[in-house]
């Protein structure tokens, strides 16, 4: 069994209530942190928390085995550097092929 892990990561600080960094900014970050993990995709899109709007990022990732996902350690650190109260991680089981 497969697994897609995706974090949920908006980009407004979690002190200003505003976007302090750019996406490009954020996701170079995202790069840097995540830069063992063989591979994953950053999705960008719009997202809502606390009835606030902000710019958003989505990274998918597909691990071979549940323990092969991006640990909590990582995600913790990404909450540092881009000083979020939270990011939302979802865990879901496939069966995929590549074609």
């Amino acid at each position: 069994m497969k697994y897609l892990q995706r974090l949920y990561i908006g980009l407004n600080d979690k002190d200003t209530h505003k976007q302090e960094i750019s996406k490009t900014e954020a996701k170079e970050i995202i790069c840097n942190v995540l830069r063992e993990v063989s591979c994953y995709t950053i999705i960008e899109c719009e997202g809502v928390w606390l009835r606030e709007h902000e710019s958003s990022l989505i990274i998918e990732y597909v691990a071979q085995h549940k323990d092969a996902i991006i640990s909590k350690e990582y995600i913790e650190e990404l909450k540092k550097v881009l000083n979020q109260f939270a990011i939302l991680q979802t865990i879901q089981e496939l069966e995929i092929e590549l074609i």
